[in-house]
């Protein structure tokens, strides 16, 4: 068997981030890819704070910010007037960057890590053992092979082969939009600091700016023959009649439908990214999603393979990573059907985006959504028997909710492979601190951070950053219950 403890399938932006991952929580990776060469193009461009952190957590996020566009907001009008604007906070600002620097730079962080992509080495079959994957593969130059090791992760796109070969059941949703992708120069140029949708009785319209003064343009079209110069420039007609596209970069068309599988793992395989999910290309949350996937797996593979963790609790990676592409293809799915209303429908569209232009709070409801701090996971024990109160423990407020994103004052500046028992309150010298700390000299897969706060309240939080259980008092037994259920019995 070869020494690498995983096995990574596809060097898109969701395979390079599973293996950095992997490597910072401190095992081994083996990384394939069937191309010859990294792949080339803008694809995905938006990543939301989710995902920088993970940039952040490898050292690039600065070389990011400085090839990427930091976007201001969305905005929402018809050919005549603006609708609505979703101004983004320091929290929920997403960043514009071409998926070909995100792949460059997670692939650098990879080889720093003395990790190399293996190309052209395509899959051609997968078979799986009690203690073991073994897969088929063929090399540029014909020559056939194996590769083994304990654990496989499929991020190869949603053509999956090794979703294939597995016969992983999928639901799919038939493709019922055809859409028209052009990059290149617009005059008069738009705001470079709007990501704008514009409605109308035709069809929508994206436009995005780009990096090197460049604009993306998206649409839906009827028209099914190739995409043409004179079809980009119509597209764009829908904003402005007098508006010019020219000196294209790109210039496509692709469909778009829904698919989940029904299972994330399947054995010692794991699925994630598009080999698991696809949904409509809104708000930007394709590559975003799967290299969600790959940070909510990693911690858990890399404990269970350093006999840290019991190995129960991979059995949430499915059944929270599922959950999490439901809440994205369902928001997706209906932004992307409102969008595209056409008349009557669309006037009573209109009507309800120009009311939540005077509502606040449901503008940073849905920017917050897009941003991923609305994620939440169904209760899971991890592991460990299910808490006696498994919803929400404590009278904590919605923002340290079991199964969401940790709150923002028990964030870390940087993350880490343990647990973390994060307490608040007005002072270090408290029963609930003392618990806290207690738990954590117990437990060697848990650290222990005091924050200074109004009020006294106490989280446990997930290497991932999402809380795991919460409570509003010194009683910290749910806290103990899960930090023993998680661990091996040999620990």
């Amino acid at each position: 068997m070869d020494p690498a403890q995983v096995l990574v399938i596809g060097a898109g932006p969701c395979g390079l981030a599973a293996a950095c991952e992997l490597l910072r929580h401190g095992t081994t990776v083996r990384i394939v890819d069937a191309h010859p060469q990294p792949a080339a193009g803008s694809r995905s461009i938006l990543l939301w704070p989710p995902q920088l952190a993970i940039l952040r957590d490898h050292g690039l996020l600065d070389e990011a910010l400085d090839l990427g566009i930091r976007p201001e907001s969305f905005t929402y009008s018809t050919d005549k007037r603006r609708l609505a604007r979703f101004r983004f906070a320091d929290d929920t600002a997403p960043l514009i960057l071409p998926q070909h620097h995100t792949d460059r730079l997670l692939e650098k962080a990879l080889n720093t890590m003395g990790v190399t992509v293996e190309r052209p080495v395509r899959v051609t079959d997968v078979t799986q053992t009690p203690g073991g994957v073994r897969a088929q593969v063929t090399r540029g130059n014909g020559e056939t092979g194996t590769l083994d090791a304990p654990w496989l992760i499929a991020a190869d796109g949603a053509h999956s082969t090794v979703r294939t070969v597995l016969n992983v059941a999928a639901v799919r949703a038939r493709a019922t939009s055809r859409f028209l992708l052009a990059e290149g120069n617009l005059a008069p140029a738009p705001a470079r600091t709007e990501i704008e949708y514009v409605l109308t009785d035709k069809g929508a319209l994206l436009v995005a700016p780009l990096p090197g003064d460049l604009y993306r343009i998206a649409g839906d079209v009827t028209d099914t023959a190739d995409p043409t110069a004179e079809a980009a420039q119509a597209l764009l007609r829908r904003r402005n009649h007098d508006a010019k596209i020219s000196d294209l970069t790109l210039l496509t068309h692709f469909t778009s439908e829904e698919a989940l599988v029904r299972d994330m793992r399947v054995g010692r395989v794991f699925l994630l990214g598009d080999a698991a999910h696809i949904h409509y290309p809104v708000g930007g949350q394709g590559a975003n999603l799967g290299m969600q996937d790959a940070r909510n797996l990693a911690w858990k593979l890399v404990g269970v393979i350093n006999g840290q963790l019991n190995p129960d609790i991979l059995d949430t990676y499915s059944v929270e990573r599922r959950s999490a592409a439901e809440q994205i293809l369902r928001m997706t799915g209906i932004v992307a059907r409102v969008a595209l209303l056409r008349p009557p429908w669309n006037s009573a569209r209109n009507v309800l985006l120009r009311s939540i232009q005077g509502s606040p709070a449901v503008q940073a409801w849905y920017v917050a959504k897009l941003a991923g701090q609305k994620t939440s996971y169904p209760n899971t024990p991890l592991g460990a028997p299910v808490p006696v109160r498994p919803h929400r423990l404590g009278r904590l407020s919605s923002a340290s909710v079991v199964g969401r994103p940790s709150p923002t004052w028990a964030r870390p500046e940087e993350r880490t492979s343990l647990f973390r028992v994060v307490s608040k309150g007005p002072t270090e010298n408290s029963e609930i601190t003392a618990r806290a700390e207690e738990l954590a000299r117990a437990h060697p897969i848990a650290t222990h951070q005091h924050v200074i706060g109004p009020k006294e309240e106490c989280v446990l939080i997930r290497p991932d950053g999402y809380v795991a259980v919460a409570a509003a008092t010194s009683d910290l037994t749910d806290i103990a219950r899960l930090l023993t259920g998680i661990r091996t019995t040999s620990h």
